[in-house]
Parts: C-alpha cells; structure tokens; sequence
C-alpha cells in the first residue's frame, strides 16, 4: 500500500509531537513519585511531634531516580531534534518570495 502524501508531510511532526508527549509524561510520572516522597516524609515528622501513628514512607534511590529521568529526557530530545529536522527541511524546500 502506496504511503499517501498527507502522510509523508505529517508523518514527522506526528512523530515526533508524539516523543515529546511520551517524554514529558515520563517526567510528570517520576515527579509525582518524587512528591509523594516528600510527602510521606513531612506527614510521619507531624506525625512524630504530635505523638500519632507513622505511615509507610515512599522513597526511592538516586540511581532508579537517574535512570528514570534518562529514560523520559532520551524521547524529549528525540522529539525535539526530529521537529527541528522536519521545520528545517520544511523550511529549505519552500521558495523564497519577495
């Protein structure tokens, strides 16, 4: 099946809107991790100074922290670059008008 060309002229921008999106949801993900951290550990120090009973703490390590953070900027930069390629091929292949 022959590739139409609305979807050679949208297939880049679709891709790499979809990276950027991917990317950004993964950093969305380990930011909600790394509040829900922060909050445990506020709420079970109210908890130690009012005398009442702790809850579980969400923590994670600094290394599954790095890796999780690599894994959601590697789509970002994919998105930009393949949108910086697409606008810059785009932009090479139109005419100059005066």
């Amino acid at each position: 099946m022959p590739i139409g060309p609305l979807a050679r002229r949208f297939a880049g921008p679709i891709v790499a809107a979809y990276l950027l999106h991917w990317g950004l949801w993964w950093l969305v993900q380990l930011t909600e991790q790394i509040v829900l951290s922060v909050l445990t550990k506020v709420l079970n120090w109210f908890a130690d100074v009012a005398n009442f009973q702790r809850i579980e703490e969400a923590s994670w390590s600094g290394r599954w922290l790095a890796m999780q953070l690599g894994d959601s900027i590697i789509p970002i930069l994919a998105g930009l670059l393949l949108g910086w390629w697409v606008l810059r091929s785009k932009n090479k292949s139109m005419p100059a008008t005066i």
